[in-house]
């Protein structure tokens, strides 16, 4: 699953078969709940953007920071690309010590970056 907002249909062009889909999670490391970790570590999503019905899909790893809360906009790390800025703002559920995470679910926001 992936959590858009009405603005990613015009970026993409819906009208043209634009879209992006949630891929899978490469990578999670950030500290799980109940641990004390040396580092906060990341979070790798990958997404597959897809500009306009007929092109090909481009592969898009965005990263989410350990530790960053969704509103703490100066320390995600955006991803520009065909003319889109997208940050990776949430990822659910958050790693809990000896619990596997089941079902995931990320929040991208998507932002034009013209």
């Amino acid at each position: 699953p992936i959590g858009v907002t009405d603005p990613l249909a015009a970026l993409l062009g819906a009208a043209e078969g634009g879209r992006i889909t949630f891929a899978n999670v490469v990578n999670e490391s950030r500290c799980p709940k109940g641990t004390t970790c040396v580092w906060a570590g990341t979070a790798t999503v990958r997404f597959q953007l897809i500009p306009s019905a007929g092109s090909s899909e481009i592969d898009v790893l965005t990263v989410l920071p350990g530790g960053v809360s969704k509103d703490d906009i100066a320390n995600l790390l955006p991803v520009d690309t065909l003319g889109v800025r997208l940050t990776l703002t949430e990822l659910t559920p958050y790693p809990e010590a000896g619990k596997e995470p089941g079902k995931r679910h990320a929040v991208v926001k998507v932002l034009p970056t013209r």
